[in-house]
């Protein structure tokens, strides 16, 4: 980390040559509270080479210099230090300054913002965010992602600076800040950008009057910078509590997960059926923990049915295994039987991803794979029914998509013909489904939804133009 800061400061030092206009001038400013604290400051020396990293490549505002504002903060004087920034940014110039504050405590961290707009010769309070984490190495990451969204509502604003022959005026923004040759709207009239530089464009002015001041309504496009730090989040959450790094002294992670679904699990429960998945998880290095009750009533009542269904509805029990033909057995019967018997290591499979995800709630892990886990958990849905939402931590949801799956199964193999055909129709619908919610919807850890947000579900009806229409809708909440 230390090595990126110095890369970051070299290039914003590099900047400040380049762009006299705002790398030395500036029009906002930075002022972090640091407490003397070694931790604190350096979580809030970090954030800020964030931020500049993100105004700068959004290219909507440029802090002044350090020196600069450290210079400022010494002439100028104050009561405390509201009244010092202040003066310090009345003194700079700036219409605008940010004000940063950390506070590091066991299990969760605090950052705040806020930000300050100038109205004449004062500054007004316009923005004050307290940002939530409970990973301290996200308060940087953290902070650009807020930047990040505040800078996407800003339109470009730049001043002429001199004019030439023939009407065309020079003003401060270019290419940096998303500027293109073309036609724009702007306060008093129409402009035409004849040509861009990196921090310059030559303009007409088609209609109106312009004064000294443009504003244009272009508002910059963070959707990579926003990808970029929610990888970031990510990485350091999966660092700090997926269980990657345990398997890892092992081996590949994803490899030995299929060691312990494919061959751990299985012979498990081939001793115990069901209970085996359980007593699986210990390759994941779970000791003296406890079993999902629930999950393992499901399992075992899944397992029941799927090895009695036929010899209930045959009302025999001769025909309890599947081979051989039996009198009391139709065709179809024994395709539904052999289809159940077949499915019964997804059984073992799905029972194990219950208790593998009830261990990751419980202990505050996250599963192995993690930086990928959508693809890892439509991957799983599309081989085991229900497996993505198990992998996410959808337990109840994860059984009722296996239990419907291989309902329908059964009922295809049951019939024939049109009736079949419907069954597998409907089969793929709800695979389908599966696969989908496995992979829109948001991990349901504790420890994730602490630092990234819920996602609940509710049904609506609201009026339609005719009638009224009905449907499922998913809200994000913190």
């Amino acid at each position: 980390m230390s090595f990126r800061n110095a890369i970051l400061t070299m290039l914003f030092i590099l900047l400040a040559g380049m762009f006299p206009l705002y790398s030395q001038e500036g029009n906002c400013v930075i002022f972090a509270e640091y407490s003397g604290r070694a931790a604190q400051d350096s979580i809030l020396s970090q954030t800020e080479i964030e931020v500049r990293r993100v105004l700068y490549e959004t290219g909507r505002l440029m802090p002044v210099q350090d020196s600069r504002r450290n210079e400022a903060l010494r002439t100028v004087g104050g009561k405390d230090s509201a009244g010092l920034y202040e003066k310090a940014a009345l003194k700079l110039g700036v219409d605008r300054y940010f004000v940063f504050r950390a506070l590091l405590v066991p299990g969760r961290s605090v950052l705040n913002i806020s930000i300050f707009l100038r109205k004449g010769n004062t500054f007004s309070r316009k923005i004050n965010q307290n940002i939530y984490t409970w990973n301290h190495k996200n308060i940087p990451i953290r902070g650009a992602l807020f930047m990040a969204d505040f800078v996407s509502t800003l339109p470009i604003r730049a001043a002429v600076l001199s004019k030439e022959a023939g009407g065309v005026l020079i003003i401060d923004r270019g290419q940096w800040s998303g500027l293109r040759p073309g036609n724009y709207s702007v306060q008093g009239g129409r402009v035409r950008i004849l040509s861009t530089e990196r921090f310059s464009s030559r303009v007409v002015v088609e209609e109106g009057s312009v004064s000294k001041e443009m504003v244009f309504p272009v508002t910059a496009d963070t959707s990579y910078i926003k990808n970029r730090l929610e990888d970031e989040l990510l990485a350091n959450d999966v660092e700090k509590l997926g269980i990657d790094s345990e398997l890892e002294k092992r081996g590949d992670p994803a490899g030995e997960s299929i060691m312990g679904t494919c061959l751990i699990n299985m012979g498990a429960n081939a001793c115990l059926p069901i209970y085996g998945s359980f007593l699986a998880t210990e390759y994941f290095g779970f000791e003296n923990s406890k079993p999902h009750v629930s999950g393992l009533l499901i399992g075992a009542g899944l397992l029941v049915t799927q090895l009695s269904a036929v010899p209930i509805r045959c009302k025999s029990i001769g025909t309890f295994f599947p081979w051989g033909n039996h009198e009391k057995r139709s065709s179809g019967e024994k395709r539904m039987q052999v289809g159940l018997w077949a499915t019964i290591p997804l059984l073992y499979t799905a029972s194990y991803f219950d208790q593998l995800s009830w261990q990751f709630e419980k202990r505050g892990m996250l599963p192995p794979v993690f930086m990928n886990h959508n693809v890892a958990a439509s991957l799983l849905s599309t081989l085991v029914p229900g497996g993505g939402l198990f992998y996410k931590g959808y337990r109840y949801g994860g059984w009722l998509f296996y239990s419907t799956e291989i309902g329908l199964l059964s009922y295809s193999l049951l019939h024939e013909g049109r009736s079949a055909g419907r069954g597998y129709v409907l089969l793929g619908v709800v695979k389908a489904v599966d696969i989908l919610a496995a992979t829109m919807l948001k991990p349901a850890y504790t420890v994730y939804e602490r630092e990234y947000g819920k996602t609940s579900f509710d049904i609506y009806v609201e009026p339609d133009v005719v009638g009224a229409k009905l449907g499922l809708r998913a809200r994000e909440y913190f």
